[in-house]
């Protein structure tokens, strides 16, 4: 029981904060409606005299939020991070993979082929299918994956050493 009245106490509280903020929100919103109006009424207003503070409001409400809130500011945080991370990155420079000219780059581009982490999940099949509705025949593809893997995880140090072992995207040994 003293567990669920802590936690009835704290959202009391919490509540109570929300409340307030929100009344002390409506009041500035308020005597900024009023100023709004006599400025009008004067005739003595300038556009930003009238925005400045209908946008720094609800910045500030924000920023209080987040203040308050650093437990969920983390969880978003975290949560963009995670989502930029599976984002495929749109300009990647595919010839940057060995085997990859700029022809075999286009061919890769016009097959939905953009990035480095799309190239990663392809499978050896699927890349020599494309390689072969191009007429492009003589291109290896079977180390290409492995090497977007290196380039999409940004181990630019690991894909250079893959890349000195390799002679046209062929593994040399």
């Amino acid at each position: 029981m003293p567990k669920r009245s802590k936690l009835q106490k704290e959202i009391r509280e919490t509540w109570s904060d929300v409340t307030e903020s929100l009344e002390d929100t409506r009041k500035d919103v308020g005597e900024t409606l009023s100023n709004v109006k006599e400025k009008i009424e004067k005739r003595k207003w300038s556009p930003l005299e009238i925005l400045l503070p209908l946008l720094v409001i609800p910045l500030l409400a924000a920023v209080w939020w987040l203040v308050r809130h650093p437990e969920e500011r983390m969880e978003i945080e975290d949560e963009v991070k995670d989502r930029i991370r599976r984002e495929p990155k749109p300009n990647d420079d595919l010839t940057e993979i060995e085997g990859i000219g700029p022809k075999t780059a286009d061919v890769l581009r016009d097959a939905g082929i953009k990035s480095f982490s799309q190239l990663a999940k392809a499978s050896d099949e699927e890349l020599r299918e494309i390689l072969r509705d191009a007429n492009m025949r003589s291109a290896d593809p079977s180390t290409w994956p492995e090497q977007a893997r290196l380039a999409a995880s940004d181990d630019w140090d690991g894909l250079y050493a893959m890349r000195n072992e390799l002679k046209a995207g062929r593994k040399t040994s």
